[in-house]
């Protein structure tokens, strides 16, 4: 969507605080912030390290927020399925380096892209007056709010998957509505009893008995899981 023609005000949403701020340092800072990130360690002790100071950093200075998003950004790509959470010792150097490069290609796309935090609804909710607009949707997947827990330091859980819903069948009146989830649950789900048939039957109540339409992607390093994009216009050769 990023390298569409963006004549109109562009807006990305998300309720994570490091992650906004690391958009927004590569918007404003890419040239600070990958040389912060290249001359740091890439160690599984420096991953333990970044991950304890992001708990308590603020984001109150310049200076502070590029560190804090490269540390964010080196334990996202240094971690196992990008989850922030065990180090992963197979992670190519060479790649890593050449997604450090390709930030300052993401932060000229970023340039006329308004970065908000803010929950889902609530972002949803600003947008109801809107018309002619495309919203593409990426919520928490459905059994795996627990993990977004992890990520908020408010710790509230995300659960409102029908009211979100109710929103999008809204919106698409007057825009062009695109929502991605994963319908094949992992090792952890399964651990807790969830099944891909008891997933997917909960996405067909949501989004295919309203007349939503969808296109399947096998996704790469993810143990096979498949992610669904719902629309609610018909998909185009």
């Amino acid at each position: 969507f990023l390298k569409c023609n963006i004549r109109y005000e562009s807006i990305m949403n998300d309720n994570n605080a490091l992650g906004c701020n690391l958009l927004e340092v590569t918007r404003d800072y890419p040239t600070d912030l990958k040389i912060y990130i290249l001359t740091q360690s890439h160690s599984r002790n420096y991953f333990k390290k970044c991950k304890r100071k992001l708990q308590w950093l603020p984001l109150n200075t310049k200076q502070n927020r590029i560190e804090a998003a490269a540390k964010y950004y080196f334990i996202c790509n240094y971690s196992v399925y990008g989850k922030t959470e065990n180090y992963n010792n197979r992670q190519d150097y060479k790649n890593y380096q050449k997604r450090v490069d390709a930030l300052s290609e993401i932060s000229s796309l970023l340039q006329n892209v308004k970065i908000k935090k803010n929950d889902a609804i609530y972002c949803l909710q600003t947008l109801k007056a809107h018309k002619n607009c495309l919203i593409y949707i990426d919520p928490p997947y459905i059994f795996s709010e627990d993990y977004y827990k992890k990520q908020n330091k408010d710790g509230k859980v995300f659960t409102s998957h029908r009211a979100l819903r109710n929103h999008v069948i809204r919106l698409s009146k007057n825009n062009v509505v695109f929502v991605s989830y994963r319908i094949t649950t992992s090792n952890t789900m399964k651990k807790n009893g969830h099944t891909d048939a008891k997933l997917q039957s909960t996405l067909d109540r949501l989004y295919l008995e309203q007349g939503f339409h969808f296109s399947l992607k096998r996704l790469k390093n993810t143990n096979n899981q498949i992610e669904i994009l719902l629309a609610s216009v018909p998909f185009t050769d």
